[in-house]
């Protein structure tokens, strides 16, 4: 489907995907109940969920949505050095 189109229309597509990827995640975090994963026999927490890592999780997401969105109709360059004056 996009074999044929042009490297930004693909980088553009790639980055929408991605955004909508953040968004779904992000939904399902929000939905997510509070709790974690502990280890049975001593029963400490391996894995929290909800509470303030529910909050970092979301920020994440939203970083890297908003990430993904400047990735759209940006010019990269493939050499390193053109960057440096």
């Amino acid at each position: 489907m996009l074999r044929n189109a042009a490297v930004k229309v693909r980088a553009a597509v790639a980055a929408l995907l991605g955004v909508v990827g953040c968004g779904v995640g992000l939904v399902l975090v929000l939905q997510q109940g509070t709790g974690g994963l502990s280890f049975e026999s001593t029963h400490e927490l391996l894995l929290a969920t909800g509470g303030f890592t529910a909050v970092a999780q979301a920020g994440v997401l939203v970083l890297t949505a908003l990430t993904l969105l400047l990735v759209i109709d940006t010019d990269f360059t493939r050499h390193v050095a053109s960057l440096w004056p």
